[in-house]
């Protein structure tokens, strides 16, 4: 199983050419790299939140499927849970 950078990440602009994704003071992730070539300067900063979210919105999607399963519908659990799977590379 892939394991990820753990969290929290967040984005942060600290200095010219220094847009990136951060766990800590660590930069991990130059934001530029990840979607470069694909995207605006703007869309760069809102695909820099995004990711930076990722961490954050994983857990959140499992603790509410753990917690929530029996007012979840079956396609929208299953669809969750393909989600989760792909995010953690299974």
């Amino acid at each position: 199983m892939n394991v990820y950078t753990p969290g929290p990440w967040h984005y942060a602009t600290k200095g010219p050419g220094l847009l990136g994704i951060y766990a800590g003071d660590a930069r991990f992730a130059r934001a530029s790299d990840l979607i470069a070539g694909i995207a605006s300067a703007d869309n760069q900063v809102a695909n820099a939140l995004i990711i930076a979210a990722a961490p954050d919105l994983l857990v959140t999607l499992e603790n509410l499927l753990d917690t929530h399963a029996d007012v979840i519908g079956s396609g929208t659990y299953a669809e969750a849970r393909a989600a989760i799977r792909n995010a953690r590379g299974e």
